[in-house]
C-alpha cells in the first residue's frame, strides 16, 4: 500500500469570525446539564481555525472541521482567566456498530513549545454520543507527542456534544453539508500548569483511539491565546492528509 503525505502552510492573520487580535469578553459554557445539546452560539466570538480543506476524508471519522480556543477573560473579572476552553468539530454526525469517532487536543501552558497536557475523548453511536474524556499530563519533551503521558483520574475535564450543529454555527460550512458534530470541553488553567503568558494549541488532530499517542490523520496546529488579556495571535494552519 502506497502512503503519501500532504502537507498545506497557510499563515492566517484574519478569518472566519472568531479570529480576532482584540481581547475576547465571552465566556464559554459547557452545558452538560438540561440541554440534551451543547450550545455551540457562544462560540461565535471566540478564536476559532477551519480546516483548508471541504472533505478531505470525506464521509468518515477522520474528517476535521476546525478547532477552537478560548478562555474566560473578562475585562472586570476573571482577569486574567481561570478556564480554558476547546473546540473540536466532525464532519460526520453518526457511526454504525461499534465504530468510534476520537480526537485529542495536545496543550502548552508554558510558552517552551513542549506538550504538557492532553485532552482526548471517544464518540459513538447515530447519533453521535460523547463516551469518554480523558485528561493527560505529559512529561513537557516533544513537541508534536504527550510524552510520558499519565491519566489524571477524575479527569478535571468537562465535555459536551452537539451532534446536530447548523450552519450557523459550524466552523466550516461545506456544500450540501448541514450538520457536523462539535465536542467541547473546559478545563481550568491550574489543571494545565499555566501561570502566565501564553497557552498554545499545539496541535489537534482526528486519531484511531481516545489516547493522545495513537495514529493521527486529519491535524490543525498552532493556536493561541493569553489568558492574560483574551487575546489572541495569528496563527499556522498545517493541514494534514494520508492518503
Amino acid at each position: 500500500m502506497k502512503t503519501t503525505l500532504m502537507m498545506t502552510f497557510l499563515v492566517l492573520a484574519l478569518g472566519f469570525g472568531a479570529w480576532q487580535a482584540e481581547a475576547i469578553t465571552n465566556e464559554v459554557t459547557i452545558d452538560t446539564a438540561g440541554d440534551p445539546l451543547a450550545d455551540v452560539t457562544d462560540w461565535a466570538d471566540e478564536y476559532c481555525v477551519p480546516d483548508d480543506v471541504c472533505g478531505d476524508f470525506s464521509g468518515d471519522q477522520r474528517d476535521t472541521k476546525g478547532v477552537c480556543i478560548a478562555s474566560n477573560f473578562a475585562a472586570t473579572d476573571p482577569n486574567p482567566a481561570t478556564v480554558a476552553y476547546l473546540r473540536f468539530d466532525f464532519d460526520i454526525t453518526g457511526v454504525s456498530g461499534a465504530n468510534t469517532v476520537d480526537g485529542c487536543w495536545l496543550v502548552d501552558a508554558n510558552q517552551n513549545g513542549m506538550v504538557e497536557n492532553a485532552l482526548c475523548f471517544s464518540l459513538t453511536g447515530n447519533p453521535l454520543l460523547l463516551t469518554d474524556s480523558y485528561f493527560f499530563t505529559c512529561n513537557d519533551g516533544s513537541a508534536t507527542a504527550c510524552g510520558g503521558a499519565v491519566p489524571v483520574l477524575p479527569s478535571p475535564a468537562v465535555c459536551a456534544i452537539n451532534h446536530n450543529t447548523g450552519t450557523a454555527d459550524q466552523i466550516l460550512v461545506c456544500p450540501d453539508d448541514t450538520a457536523d458534530t462539535a465536542v467541547e470541553c473546559s478545563v481550568s488553567l491550574t489543571d494545565l500548569g499555566w501561570a502566565s503568558g501564553e497557552i498554545s494549541l499545539i496541535r489537534a488532530c482526528t486519531s484511531t483511539s481516545a489516547q493522545p499517542n495513537s495514529a493521527t490523520f486529519d491535524c490543525l496546529e498552532s493556536l493561541v491565546i493569553d489568558p492574560d488579556t483574551g487575546g489572541n495571535t495569528p496563527v499556522e494552519l498545517i493541514s494534514f492528509q494520508v492518503e
